[in-house]
């Protein structure tokens, strides 16, 4: 997780209907300063995301900029894409991520990552900051 992560230069946004904290404690930390973070969940999020988001603003400021919203419509995939142009399927919530059992990140081909891309982008311009 950690070398995809830091291969962002701008913008990592990651898609996961049950993020929590451990986003941010334990994988978020490793992407690079001034690399914006997004975070798309679903209304009914783990309440636990909230003050570790705003611990997370008021730490790092603009040095790591973070932004967290709620999609209007239901997830259920689990997602990570760098820079608007590489995209991961993650194969469970980064919360639980390989504490039962194994798991990894695959990169679908170059058309279906684009189309993936624009589509998560669709429901990110919709949703509401948490």
């Amino acid at each position: 997780m950690g070398n995809v992560l830091k291969t962002a230069q701008t913008d990592i946004f990651i898609v996961d209907p049950y993020i929590d904290e451990t986003v941010l404690s334990d994988y978020v930390t490793l992407a690079p300063e001034n690399v914006t973070v997004r975070l798309l969940t679903e209304p009914n999020y783990k309440q636990s995301l909230k003050p570790a988001a705003e611990r997370w603003v008021h730490q790092f400021g603009t040095k790591r900029p973070l932004d967290v919203r709620l999609a209007a419509t239901k997830l259920h995939d689990r997602e990570i894409f760098i820079d608007g142009a590489t995209a991961y399927n993650v194969g469970q919530s980064l919360k639980d991520l390989a504490k039962k059992s194994h798991t990894g990140l695959s990169q679908p081909d170059e058309e279906l990552s684009a189309r993936k891309i624009a589509a998560y982008q669709d429901i990110w311009d919709a949703s509401t900051p948490l």
